[in-house]
């Protein structure tokens, strides 16, 4: 196997692993939704700083995109706090698995942010999990409201990765991610 496939399937293995412990956490942290959310950021913001430094890499924020990048910042903001927010008042299996239903808003959105047409195998597939995740979750009547706010944060996660994958065409990712993490601190921090 060549070096950059291998580097690669380590960084996704990692990544899903960091990415399935971050709900367990949420449940486990005693902090309130909005706590969680604002103390993630920060240390998100600080590692985006670090890497700044490390790479030598400017975070200028002379761009005709800032405006967007904290606009999208918003976005995250209000993912962030329905996702832990649906663990917080459900469980961490049921907001990561409704997670998963941000790929047929995707398939939704991408067509009218890229000009596209909509591809059907990619709404066929996000159809295929929200019916899976509907056989799971029907009879679960007591998480129905934990099951709507985590399909809301899955909206949200699709809106703002649509919209990153347009301004990353434009701009670093380093800086776009900064900025958009700075503006969920001022919000939060307000």
């Amino acid at each position: 196997m060549s070096d950059p496939r291998r580097n690669a399937l380590v960084l996704l293995h990692v990544t899903v692993f960091v990415w399935g412990w971050t709900g367990i956490l949420g449940k486990l942290i005693e902090q309130p939704t909005l706590h969680l959310v604002f103390t993630r950021t920060v240390i998100g913001l600080l590692g985006l700083v670090a890497v700044a430094l490390w790479t030598r890499r400017t975070l200028s924020p002379r761009t005709p995109d800032l405006k967007h990048y904290l606009l999208t910042g918003l976005i995250i903001l209000a993912h962030w706090i329905t996702f832990y927010g649906a663990i917080k008042i459900s469980t961490a299996s049921i907001a990561a698995a409704c997670l998963s239903t941000s790929t047929v808003f995707t398939a939704l959105l991408e067509p009218l942010w890229f000009k596209r047409r909509v591809r059907t195998y990619e709404v066929v597939l996000g159809i295929v999990v929200v019916a899976a995740l509907l056989l799971m979750f029907g009879l679960e009547v007591q998480y129905r409201h934990g099951i709507a706010v985590a399909t809301l944060s899955a909206l949200l996660s699709a809106w703002f990765n649509v919209v990153n994958g347009r301004l990353v065409k434009r701009g670093d990712a380093l800086r776009i991610g900064f900025y958009e993490m700075l503006s969920v601190v001022a919000v939060m921090g307000a």
